[in-house]
């Protein structure tokens, strides 16, 4: 018999409860995923999916890409070069020429190539990729089509991808995402390249879980297989991007960052009107480049804190929710 597991985040928002004397209930006791905390007549309530402290308005808008970008960009933020697209016929009545995915193609000729393809409100780095050809974007396309309505096509930016959690203008935590990739050394096989790669990147936590389908596509990409032996300094990829639920993972992680970088994601957030924000975005070395020089990505309205639990920061974690909660009472 499956049993549902109930969401991480609300059992240690029920321990701080248990902790302050607060009630704490379950209103839907079957997939235990809404709670409500109360005390004395202030009540809030929280969800898997949602901080309460963010309203609703910029939650939805955050979701889409391409209305981000536009809210950033006024803003004066640097984003990179690109445009939306639409790739289904879905709606099509309803909507003005020039997006279509005949448009995309003729769009991403224009940029040259490569282009950096993603999904138009994509989640979890799905279908956020690297394309070298009209025909791999094409392809691309279509089978996004089957999940997604609209994608992204922008200009790739190589530089280092960053995260940072930020709450009511403090930056709580900020970490590198990395790729994963594996380097030969003209000995060891693949898989035993992998193995090595695991046990040797201190911040790649136990429950790191391999790209399994990107790295057989990617193997049969170049004819190989994991008893292949890879020549010295030959750099194999072995997930499709830095993003940790693709295979990716953290570097450099930081509980504090300089005054100019708190600053500008304190801004970053409040243009979006979000109160609790993550921030996606590339710069050339590290946290401590001109925050100007950062190009944001995307922003998040319930930045996941999972990664840092199973880094071993559950205390932080609990100290982001506790404050949290005491903020959403009401």
């Amino acid at each position: 018999m499956s049993v549902a597991q109930p969401s991480e985040r609300l059992e240690i928002i029920k321990q701080i409860c248990e902790e302050k004397a607060y009630h704490f209930e379950y209103v839907d006791n079957f997939t235990q995923l809404l709670a409500k905390v109360s005390i004395n007549d202030k009540a809030a309530f929280f969800n898997f999916s949602q901080y309460p402290l963010n309203n609703a308005t910029s939650s939805t808008l955050v979701r889409d890409k391409a209305f981000t970008y536009t809210l950033l960009e006024k803003a004066g933020f640097k984003i990179p070069q690109g445009d939306y697209f639409f790739i289904t016929h879905k709606w099509r009545e309803s909507r003005n020429d020039g997006k279509e995915l005949s448009d995309a193609l003729r769009y991403a000729k224009q940029l040259g190539y490569p282009v950096f393809a993603k999904p138009l409100n994509g989640t979890f780095g799905n279908f956020a990729n690297l394309i070298h050809t009209e025909e791999e974007l094409l392809f691309h396309c279509q089978k996004a089509s089957e999940k997604y309505f609209a994608m992204i096509i922008q200009q790739p930016v190589f530089q280092k991808e960053h995260r940072i959690f930020v709450m009511d203008g403090k930056v709580r935590f900020a970490y590198c995402k990395a790729q994963a990739v594996i380097k030969g050394d003209g000995v060891k096989t693949i898989a035993e390249l992998i193995k090595q790669f695991i046990s040797q990147t201190p911040t790649i936590h136990s429950d790191y879980k391999l790209n399994e389908t990107f790295i057989d596509e990617n193997l049969k990409k170049h004819t190989l297989n994991k008893s292949s032996i890879l020549e010295n300094n030959y750099l194999f990829e072995i997930s499709p991007n830095a993003n940790p639920n693709s295979g990716g993972f953290v570097d450099d992680l930081r509980l504090n960052v300089s005054p100019a970088c708190e600053q500008w994601a304190a801004d970053v957030a409040k243009s979006a009107g979000l109160r609790v924000c993550g921030i996606d975005f590339f710069t050339e070395n590290n946290l401590d480049d001109a925050p100007e020089d950062f190009t944001i990505i995307e922003l998040n309205s319930n930045p996941a804190l999972g990664t840092m639990i199973k880094l071993g920061h559950e205390p932080l974690v609990k100290s982001i929710l506790a404050d949290m909660l005491e903020k959403s009472l009401y």
